[in-house]
């Protein structure tokens, strides 16, 4: 079929106009997947967390490691890299790198005004507290006890949603025979002061891991899981975060292999007695 030289021209401006709206569609957004770093050293995402911030917008950090001389100044040094991004449209705000060679971020947390972003870093056991707008340092924290390598590396951080400016690090210790764990509340946005700290300690014969904690549903108060990964034997302690106190434990026990029985113990550590004890 023939065109007539004004039907063409018409098809021709229909198909210039359709592609100039694409084009203008393709620049107001991001195409997935989003990459992190160039192609000029590895980098890896080790961590993220998702919040609001003070303007109600949803934002994304992602924390991690980056070998690539794009984003950092040095070519095959591996730093720890943390980044920002809005969630509407996906668009990078603004990324950080710490001078800390061999290192990587593990965890991350956010408060819940969305203003303060804290990352924990290994192998150092580092924690950096930094401005969530913009990626200001505002100080950082060691965590000076030995831990093992086998030692878990998320949920590590808690902000407080009670009081505004206190965190909470719950890790594992290897400090020669002291094994176990421990639970420190700091101030994260002064200068780092410890309020309190409570640690378990036990010894070779009965390894203590810690697995994750989280705040209860009661107003101050967090709940701790743990393990003894020689008997299998595993804990829920509900903590009091002004005191550190330790309100009450269920232990649950594995009583034989075969047939399989397993028990369990609430105690209440107030009263010194057992509340319940059942087996199955």
């Amino acid at each position: 079929m023939l065109l007539s030289i004004a039907t063409l021209c018409i098809l021709m401006m229909l198909y210039e106009t359709i592609a100039a709206a694409t084009m203008e569609q393709k620049c107001k957004r991001n195409l997935f997947p989003i990459v992190f770093g160039g192609n000029l050293g590895e980098s890896s995402i080790d961590a993220l967390v998702h919040f609001t911030d003070q303007e109600f917008r949803e934002m994304l950090a992602i924390g991690g490691f980056t070998k690539d001389s794009q984003l950092v100044s040095e070519q095959g040094v591996k730093y720890p890299y943390v980044a920002k991004y809005s969630m509407d449209r996906v668009l990078y705000e603004w990324g950080k790198y710490f001078i800390m060679d061999q290192s990587y971020i593990i965890d991350m947390a956010v408060n819940d005004e969305g203003t303060i972003l804290i990352s924990f870093m290994a192998p150092q056991f580092i924690m950096v507290v930094q401005s969530a707008q913009d990626g200001y340092m505002r100080l950082s924290l060691k965590y000076k006890k030995n831990v093992a390598s086998d030692s878990r590396q998320n949920n590590l951080i808690l902000i407080s949603p009670q009081d505004s400016h206190f965190g909470y690090l719950f890790m594992d210790k290897r400090e020669g025979n002291d094994i176990g764990f421990t639970l420190i509340k700091f101030d994260y946005l002064n200068d780092g002061t410890v309020y309190w700290y409570m640690t378990s300690s036990s010894n070779l014969a009965t390894v203590d891991h810690s697995y994750g904690f989280l705040f209860a549903e009661t107003p101050g108060h967090i709940l701790i899981y743990s393990q003894s990964s020689l008997t299998g034997n595993q804990m829920l302690d509900c903590i009091d975060t002004s005191t550190s106190q330790t309100k009450w434990t269920i232990k649950l026990v594995i009583l034989t292999d075969y047939p399989l029985q397993f028990g369990w113990t609430l105690y209440d550590t107030q009263k010194q007695h057992f509340l319940m004890e059942q087996s199955y």
